[in-house]
């Protein structure tokens, strides 16, 4: 269970980061998504949809997703990010 959510301001416009302590929070259906699953996944409503064999972060609404962390800090520079 996530109860303590640090989030992060990210550039929406630009690609996604991930990493094992970075999740995506649909503010739609108010699911939470790990950024760098083990197997592919997606929130109930569909909004984010992350592809494990593609290597793709889909998120349909951005303006409709936040960035958090469960850590109680995140070094942004750290997080890949994409090409």
């Amino acid at each position: 269970m996530l109860n303590h959510r640090n989030y992060v301001q990210l550039d929406k416009k630009a690609g996604f980061p991930v990493s094992k302590r970075l999740f995506i929070e649909c503010m739609i259906c108010g699911e939470a998504v790990k950024s760098l699953p083990e197997d592919s996944i997606a929130c109930k409503c569909r909004n984010i949809t992350i592809d494990t064999d593609a290597g793709r972060v889909d998120i349909e609404h951005r303006e409709h997703v936040r960035f958090f962390t469960t850590e109680n800090e995140i070094d942004l520079d750290k997080i890949p990010k994409p090409e």
